[in-house]
């Protein structure tokens, strides 16, 4: 990977009917396309499979990569 490459993720948090959120991410992808359908895919899997208040949203996350020495 080269420095200045972006780098995109899907961060999740979904919110069950008593309260409780649980986040998680999914990535890191070379393209905010396959990001943004992790984040789709999850919407329609909790609409069609969690009826009874599950609530779920996401958004894409960048990074820009910088290398550098780290010492041996």
């Amino acid at each position: 990977m080269a420095d200045a490459e972006v780098l995109y993720r899907a961060r999740m948090v979904s919110v069950q009917p008593n309260g409780v959120s649980k986040v998680w991410f999914e990535g890191p992808y070379p393209s905010p396309a396959q990001a943004r359908a992790r984040v789709t895919f999850w919407r329609n899997h909790y609409a069609r499979n969690c009826p009874g208040g599950w609530q779920v949203s996401g958004h894409l996350e960048s990074a820009r990569l910088s290398w550098g020495v780290s010492g041996i």
